[in-house]
């Protein structure tokens, strides 16, 4: 459906008044939240913006139309001289771009839909950012933190060995076995408002494993970005491998993605700079692991993801930079090129060749490349959206310099997971927000990029670069009289 004409300007209501102040004010990093409703032949479309100064502005325009009950009706967002980064959809049955856990019509039983379940590593932290949706029945009919010992399954039928370290609600509840609320933990959630604060907010849990105990770290923005709270399970008792996963329970979760390649699969190899993923540093000693999905055309094994390890922190040719090469390339099907591959490695894999190019679409993946000084490793868990697990190994790639990486698709597109740190409309208050932790070995460069956005109100309010002696952990709260610099340790 497109209108026949303009729509005629009685059809607006508006609290901007003083156009001499829109682009300067009310449309300057606004964030706005568009509702757009069908009712009969109405279209009514209701926009509240908050601009910079965090002053809100209103509009709502009504057109009447000559649809019908049987006539298709879908809205886009376009623009001219201006870019909107897309946060979040509610109430729509298509979406690109997102990963969602739950049906949509917030109708998911309790242990019945999952996330992928990820792995984390003794000694590190693990953030995961996404949106959480609830009908508002109840105050537990939101996410659910799952972590277990296996990486796979969802119970002892499921896999031998299986079981929970503890299970973790958003409503401050836990259990282990028959264990009921059991571990420690602390919230400063407004009970009251609960239940509206949680739908549609965007939602932090970092997970980090110590060791011998875990601590998961929740961080909760509402949806109006007014308030945000924070939930803490401390000391959790951990025995041995870490991993974690969420569940819902008349909720649904979407995580924030970033696409790369086509959604209709059709990109050719290495034929578009767009068809490619950021270029990630992994310094020597330490290892860089990134989730994603993947989606394949299915025509031909090859048509997936690959990762490309290179010397370079920039470009994808030769011709593009000055010392650009490829150590290899290796592919999602078990095959692989380059210097420090050919002849050299002999690549591993546990697929199930004949059900591989199905196994393939809408896969989740966790891909790890590790730095050993003068090789690399490449390692894939991949999950199938049947919850069947394979793995594929590249060892020993020779590297002779700095190793960076990245990922490129070929008749296929995949859904990285982002990593943010701190709050889209600019009002992160200091020292509530990290991103994850980082080895820099000694000797060695760390390489990081991003994008920084800032309210614009003092000079320090942007990024700030913390260098710290453990490996997990910000108690310390930035108190400038407990930094140590030079590094003495």
């Amino acid at each position: 459906y497109t209108p026949a004409g303009d729509i005629d300007a009685s059809a607006f209501t508006y609290t901007w008044g003083n156009w001499n102040t829109w682009s300067s004010k009310v449309m300057r990093d606004s964030d706005t939240t568009l509702k757009i409703t069908r009712n009969g032949d109405t279209i009514i479309v209701e926009a509240s913006n908050v601009d910079y100064n965090e002053s809100p502005n209103n509009m709502t325009a009504t057109d009447k139309t000559t649809l019908t009950a049987a006539d298709d009706c879908v809205f886009y967002l376009t623009c001219q001289n201006a870019w909107v980064d897309i946060l979040q959809a509610k109430d729509v049955t298509v979406r690109e771009g997102g990963i969602i856990v739950g049906n949509t019509d917030l109708s998911s039983g309790f242990w019945t839909a999952f996330s992928p379940i990820f792995a984390v590593p003794s000694g590190q932290s693990v953030t995961k950012t996404f949106t959480n949706f609830t009908s508002g029945a109840e105050n537990w009919n939101n996410f659910v933190v799952i972590l277990q010992n296996t990486p796979t399954g969802h119970a002892a039928t499921d896999v031998e060995g299986y079981a929970e370290y503890g299970v973790f609600r958003a409503d401050n509840w836990t259990w282990k076995g028959a264990d009921q609320d059991c571990f420690e933990k602390e919230c400063n959630w407004n009970w009251e408002t609960f239940k509206a604060d949680l739908d549609g907010a965007t939602v932090n849990v970092t997970i980090t494993n110590n060791g011998t105990t875990a601590d998961i770290n929740i961080l909760a923005t509402t949806a109006d970005r007014k308030n945000t709270y924070s939930q803490k399970y401390k000391n959790i008792a951990v025995d041995g491998p870490l991993y974690a996963c969420f569940t819902v329970d008349g909720s649904y979760m979407q995580f924030d993605t970033l696409t790369v390649g086509k959604t209709d699969r059709s990109c050719g190899f290495w034929d578009d700079l767009s068809n490619f993923s950021d270029i990630y540093a992994v310094p020597e000693g330490t290892q860089k692991t990134i989730y994603f999905k993947n989606y394949t055309n299915g025509q031909e094994n090859y048509k997936n993801f690959l990762a490309i390890l290179q010397k370079t922190p920039a470009a994808h040719r030769a011709d593009d930079l000055e010392g650009y090469g490829e150590y290899a390339v290796v592919r999602a099907d078990n095959f692989g090129w380059g210097a420090g591959y050919d002849g050299i490695v002999t690549p591993e894999c546990d697929w199930e060749w004949s059900t591989y190019k199905e196994d393939m679409d809408g896969a989740y993946v966790e891909l790890t490349v590790a730095n050993n000084g003068t090789t690399a490793d490449v390692t894939a868990v991949v999950t199938t959206t049947a919850g069947k697990q394979y793995h594929q190994y590249y060892k020993g790639i020779v590297i002779d310099g700095p190793l960076y990486f990245c990922l490129t698709v070929e008749g296929a597109y995949i859904e990285i997971e982002r990593e943010k740190v701190g709050l889209t409309d600019c009002s992160t208050p200091w020292w509530t927000y990290f991103s994850r932790l980082e080895a820099v070995p000694a000797g060695k460069t760390l390489y990081k990029t991003f994008t920084n956005y800032t309210n614009g109100n003092e000079n320090w309010m942007n990024f700030c670069v913390a260098l710290s002696k453990t490996p997990e952990g910000h108690s310390l709260a930035g108190d400038p009289n407990s930094v140590i610099w030079p590094v003495e340790g």
